[in-house]
């Protein structure tokens, strides 16, 4: 291969998978226009890869699509894409920074777990679920926003990550187990609009106080749960 297959590689639609073995010495891949979906462990591993271009058109990034693509740095996601698979991107521990355009839907189980270099996030406004560790391990992820119309989110959705605060915003029914685990948490405040949660003496209730769902790390003393 000539320098230039070392530094891009070109992925036109309707192509099969011959490229892979060649995958370790790409560092940049440009998705041509026609793809509207990137396939189940299509870049998955590729340690090299540190940039990509996706086109306009694009719907759907499938499960593992970029998986332990550890040195990926950059990748802007399009404005049409609607669904984001599990472990899309998991374990990009290199990608600091991903914007989710407001058109996604669907964001699956574990799709930015241990993207170790996240600080922030915004959860766009058509996202209903956080599913079960979906930024779990982000060990530096200390901003994320929640959209309104979120209604549900599942066990270690945040677990291991370095939030020091949180909204919980109107619609939320529904969080999981462990979903703030190991975060050194300051403040949590829920919506004066949300009729399901209840923040009391620096601890996060059902609205009715008999499930306790977390109590802050600095919180001191003893605290009880009604029968």
């Amino acid at each position: 291969l000539g320098d230039v297959y070392k530094r891009q590689m070109l992925i036109p639609p309707h192509t099969g998978q011959a490229w892979r073995g060649y995958a370790h010495l790409v560092s940049e891949i440009v998705v041509e226009p026609g793809v509207t979906n990137i396939a189940h462990c299509a870049f998955t591993e590729m340690t090299q890869l540190k940039k990509v271009s996706l086109p306009a058109g694009l719907v759907r990034i499938d499960s593992d699509a970029f998986a332990g693509c550890r040195a990926l740095r950059q990748i802007l996601i399009p404005a049409s894409v609607t669904e984001i698979g599990l472990f899309a991107f998991a374990g990009c521990t290199a990608l600091q920074e991903i914007v989710l355009p407001d058109g996604v839907e669907s964001i699956g189980y574990r799709a930015f777990a241990n993207c170790t270099s996240l600080t922030a996030v915004t959860i766009p406004d058509h996202v209903t679920e956080i599913e079960a560790d979906t930024f779990a391990g982000c060990s530096n992820l200390m901003e994320i926003h929640l959209p309104e119309g979120l209604s549900a989110i599942y066990d270690g959705a945040f677990g291991k990550c370095a939030l020091k605060s949180i909204q919980i915003p109107a619609g939320v029914t529904y969080i999981g187990n462990y979903t703030l685990s190991d975060c050194p948490l300051e403040e949590i405040t829920v919506s004066c609009e949300n009729q399901n949660f209840v923040m009391h003496d620096q601890v996060l209730y059902t609205a009715d106080q008999t499930e306790l769902i977390v109590a802050l790390p600095t919180l001191g003393g003893t605290y009880a749960v009604l029968d």
